[in-house]
């Protein structure tokens, strides 16, 4: 048993030594939308409101790649944001998305390339009508590419909200449905 075991961790050890790992980073900026429906009842009205509210900020983005083959890598990356909403009826709301994500990258990642990820995340937003978060899995997928010289990442996400509003003695909600969108533009900083 003791040398099944032994074996074992042998096994993995080599294997993990085949992939080729590096710590990368990027910063830029980005916008966040919580898109919102919400049908609620109180003792004075019945609603039913949707809309959205956007949030602009500044993302940092670290990440650990994994070398699959020369044109595949796998990355463990996050892209939190943080951001400001400025406006002339309330003055200005804070907003923030952290995802984290398993990124397929298509290409070497310090070049040109394609990537598709799926993780969790987790965000707030706040305008003078909605104030909420969102907490779900998120889907993305981009493109990094060069501009004179230097390496840009252009990435859009889609979050599927899973978290509600509960109901109070005072609101009863019957649907309550958010989801996010983002889009932030980054700068590949490097190793």
């Amino acid at each position: 048993m003791k040398q099944k075991l032994l074996i074992l961790s042998a096994m993995l050890i080599i294997s993990f030594q085949g992939f080729s790992q590096s710590f990368y980073h990027a910063g830029g900026v980005g916008l966040s939308s919580i898109i919102y429906h919400q049908t609620y009842k109180t003792a004075f009205v019945d609603a039913d409101e949707s809309g959205s509210t956007g949030i602009p900020g500044f993302v940092y983005n670290p990440f650990l790649s994994f070398d699959v083959n020369r044109k595949t890598a796998f990355n463990i990356a996050a892209y939190p944001m943080l951001g400001f909403n400025l406006n002339s009826r309330s003055g200005g709301s804070l907003g923030f998305e952290l995802p984290v994500v398993g990124e397929l990258f298509f290409g070497d990642v310090t070049d040109a390339g394609g990537f598709a990820g799926l993780g969790f995340a987790f965000g707030a937003a706040a305008d003078e009508y909605w104030s909420g978060s969102i907490l779900g899995p998120q889907l993305s997928g981009g493109a990094q590419f060069e501009v004179q010289q230097n390496l840009v990442k252009l990435r859009a996400a889609f979050t599927i909200g899973l978290n509600k509003e509960g109901n109070t003695p005072d609101i009863t909600y019957s649907k309550d449905s958010r989801n996010m969108l983002s889009l932030q533009l980054l700068y590949l900083f490097g190793q």
